[in-house]
């Protein structure tokens, strides 16, 4: 187990420094080390997650309902011509 945890932190820290230099600038340390850290975590899990596009909705969350489309109008020169 330990052994483990080892392998993934040494994983994590190869992903950042990979980050870091496609990056090219210094100051993103923490961001590189989040980012890495969900990569590698994805991996141990074995599943993928949405990338950022907004707030994350609870597994078990009813989905919202969305409406239904309208008919489309229909002028009255549409029907006359």
């Amino acid at each position: 187990m330990m052994e483990e945890k080892k392998e993934i932190y040494e994983e994590i820290e190869r992903v950042a420094y990979t980050i870091h230099e496609k990056r090219g600038t210094n100051g993103f340390e923490l961001e590189n080390w989040l980012e890495a850290e969900q990569i590698v975590m994805e991996r141990v899990r074995g599943q993928t997650l949405p990338q950022k596009t907004g707030t994350p909705r609870a597994v078990n969350a009813p989905k919202k309902k969305t409406a239904s489309p309208r008919p489309k109008k229909v002028r009255k020169s549409e029907t006359e011509a």
